[in-house]
C-alpha cells in the first residue's frame, strides 16, 4: 500500500555523477566509398573502348571541314547581292481581274503571262494559273446562270402564250 506522502513527493533525481545507462544497439557500418560507387554504377560494356570516333581523322592529323552551302543569292563583287527577279506583272493582273469579275480579260492575260513565264523563267506561274482557274470558273458559272435563266424565261413565256386570259 502506498501512502499519501509517497504520491506527493517528487521522484528522486540521480546524483550528479550517476548517468543512466542505455543499452547499446548494434549500428550497421556503411560500406567503403569505392565499393558503394561500384555497386550502384552501371557496368561498362567490354567494347566501350573500341567505339570509333564520330569523324574520320585525316592521315596527316588535319581535320577537313566542308564549306557551308549558300541558301541565298550569290554575293556580287563589291558586297552587293543580286536582286531577286520580280513576279510576272501580267500574272498578278490576271488574278486580280479574274477575282473582281472581269474574267474574260483575266483569262487572256493569264495565258499571256504563262507564255512569258515559260520563256523568261520569271516567278509567278502559280499566280497565273490561279488567275486562269478563277477566270474560267467565273465564266462557267456565268454561262450556267444564263442558261438556267433562259430556260425559266422560256417556260414562263411559253406558259403565258397558251393562256385562256389572252
Amino acid at each position: 500500500m502506498t501512502s499519501e506522502n509517497d504520491k506527493n513527493t517528487p521522484p528522486a533525481t540521480p546524483a550528479s555523477g550517476d548517468v543512466p545507462v542505455v543499452p547499446e544497439t548494434p549500428v550497421p557500418e556503411a560500406p567503403a566509398p569505392e565499393t558503394a560507387a561500384a555497386e550502384t554504377a552501371a557496368p561498362t560494356p567490354p567494347d566501350a573502348q573500341t567505339v570509333p570516333p564520330a569523324y574520320s581523322p585525316q592521315p596527316d592529323g588535319a581535320q577537313s571541314y566542308q564549306q557551308p552551302q549558300q541558301p541565298y543569292a550569290q554575293q556580287q563583287p563589291g558586297g552587293y547581292y543580286a536582286p531577286a527577279q520580280p513576279t510576272n506583272t501580267l500574272a498578278i493582273v490576271s488574278l486580280v481581274l479574274s477575282i473582281i469579275g472581269v474574267s474574260l480579260v483575266g483569262v487572256i492575260l493569264g495565258h499571256i503571262a504563262l507564255g512569258q513565264i515559260k520563256t523568261t523563267g520569271a516567278p509567278g506561274r502559280g499566280i497565273a494559273l490561279a488567275g486562269l482557274i478563277v477566270g474560267y470558273a467565273y465564266i462557267a458559272f456565268t454561262l450556267i446562270f444564263i442558261v438556267i435563266y433562259a430556260i425559266i424565261a422560256l417556260v414562263v413565256v411559253g406558259a403565258g402564250a397558251g393562256s385562256v386570259y389572252n
